[in-house]
């Protein structure tokens, strides 16, 4: 043993040496198995790469805050990035060795895929840090932390899988809407106007010309007379429980007002212009959002430019998560879109002044 010691402390100074190398080159690979053009240079993780390519965890303004394969699928910590590489990494070598020789390769396409499919709910923390217990997400109270929801335990992915890699039918989804019928679909639930409006906050709002500070509004005529959330929405109750029992009947409107030309003609008369509007401020929300990030790093103060810029947004966040495109409260949506017009502008004067075209 004294022996071996010796020989050791001998050649301590190559042992050293390899040490450091062995250290470099595992950093080093490590750094490259993080990126995600090493992910997708798998022919079964294309589709994946290609997805998260076009996601907003990809194309976030901040190039800082952006996320890539292992800041969702591997739990805050060096030690969470090392249990991924070597359990889910060693699993995903097993399956393309087993792959080469099965018989039914489709099966070990599918395992190679979910070997590192698991997005632990305390990676999305990392970023996510706001989710409450209720928060209002398009529109509608979401007890992400609720003691009452049965979803409590489950992964984010459960309701969110659609929001960084598109389904191959319906493309990108904030949160899975077939999930939000399963709650619809108990026995024991009673679906009732209070019941709509328990979720669907900002609906109720715009309905009522009430939600933001900067806009005053008035209640909608049809909320003047009364009429309630299922008097358009009147299949809410039709079996069996689908995600479209909950869209308006035109033929309600056509009844109540006891005239043909209330029907889908109308409807789109009023939505006329809101529809065509509002991406063109998305786009113009995103270039702005640039241009205040080159203004930052310019070194310029940027409070002032994110007044605007916040108050623009929520403008525009409440008529996207409305949804009806001025059919809750036509006089409302248009006011709203004035204001949100005005702030863009008032943005645009301050860039202008700092030089930033």
């Amino acid at each position: 043993m004294k022996t071996l010691f010796k020989t050791l402390w001998k050649y301590k100074f190559i042992i050293y040496v390899l040490i450091l190398v062995l250290i470099g080159f595992s950093v080093g690979a490590l750094e490259l198995t993080m990126n995600p053009k090493f992910c997708g240079s798998c022919h079964e993780m294309k589709h994946v790469y290609k997805t998260w390519e076009k996601s907003t965890h990809a194309t976030y303004w901040d190039e800082h805050k952006r996320a890539g394969c292992m800041d969702c699928h591997a739990e805050p910590g060096l030690i969470g990035l090392l249990k991924a590489k070597i359990f889910n990494g060693g699993k995903s070598g097993f399956y393309h060795v087993k792959y080469m020789f099965a018989k039914n390769k489709y099966e070990i396409y599918q395992k190679i895929i979910r070997a590192h499919a698991e997005a632990p709910y305390k990676a999305c923390l990392k970023c996510h840090k706001d989710i409450g217990e209720k928060d209002v997400v398009m529109g509608m109270y979401v007890p992400h932390h609720s003691p009452d929801t049965e979803f409590r335990n489950e992964m984010c992915s459960k309701c969110h899988e659609f929001v960084v890699h598109a389904n191959r039918k319906y493309g990108y989804e904030v949160a899975r809407k077939d999930l939000c019928i399963d709650c619809h679909k108990k026995e024991d639930v009673d679906v009732s106007v209070k019941d709509c409006t328990t979720c669907h906050v900002v609906q109720d709002k715009m309905y009522n010309g009430k939600g933001l500070k900067n806009v005053k509004g008035e209640k909608d005529s049809m909320a003047d007379n009364d009429v309630s959330c299922t008097d358009c929405h009147s299949n809410y109750n039709k079996k069996p429980f689908s995600i479209t029992n909950f869209k308006p009947v035109v033929q309600s409107c056509i009844d109540c007002h006891d005239d043909k030309e209330y029907g889908a003609e109308k409807i789109a008369e009023m939505q006329e212009g809101i529809k065509e509007k509002l991406p063109e401020i998305k786009k113009e929300l995103i270039e702005l959002r640039e241009k205040i990030a080159i203004a930052r790093r310019d070194g310029k103060g940027i409070k002032n430019l994110m007044k605007y810029y916040n108050l623009a947004k929520e403008d525009y966040n409440f008529i996207k998560n409305d949804g009806s495109f001025g059919v809750h409260n036509h006089e409302y949506t248009i006011s709203i879109l004035e204001d949100c017009e005005k702030n863009i502008n008032n943005l645009k004067q301050l860039l202008q002044k700092r030089g930033v075209k």
